[in-house]
């Protein structure tokens, strides 16, 4: 069975609801079908839960779940492996290309506003 991929905040209201339930997966999957039934619904930071199908839910909870990167935690890690590389002792045209890929990151994260670690951030 394959993981499920979720946002970072839903992975906190899962694990803030396991916590709450003590663990009792069952319990919650009866609870998140009771609320697409309209029974209640869950409230606050684990609100985001009520979003989720049954089924993606259940999955989540038995087969686990994936951290799913935000676009600026995959840049912001393409940008340090790029400059990372670029500490080497490496050829001319290789430092070239690495040097023009953390210029356009750079050039990008500007453009679209996001904040990178190691660029903006």
């Amino acid at each position: 069975m394959t993981k499920v991929k979720v946002s970072r905040e839903v992975a906190e209201a899962i694990e803030f609801q396991l916590e709450r339930k003590r663990g009792d997966i069952d319990d919650l999957i009866a609870r998140h079908a009771g609320h697409k039934n309209g029974f209640g619904k869950f409230y606050a930071r684990s609100a985001i839960l009520d979003e989720m199908s049954v089924s993606q839910f259940a999955s989540a909870l038995i087969n686990g779940y994936e951290v799913e990167e935000t676009p600026e935690e995959k840049w912001s890690r393409r940008y340090k492996q790029t400059v990372d590389c670029l500490a080497f002792l490496i050829a001319d045209d290789v430092r070239d290309l690495l040097e023009k890929e953390k210029w356009v990151i750079e050039e990008m994260a500007k453009d679209f506003g996001l904040k990178i670690e190691g660029v903006n951030a």
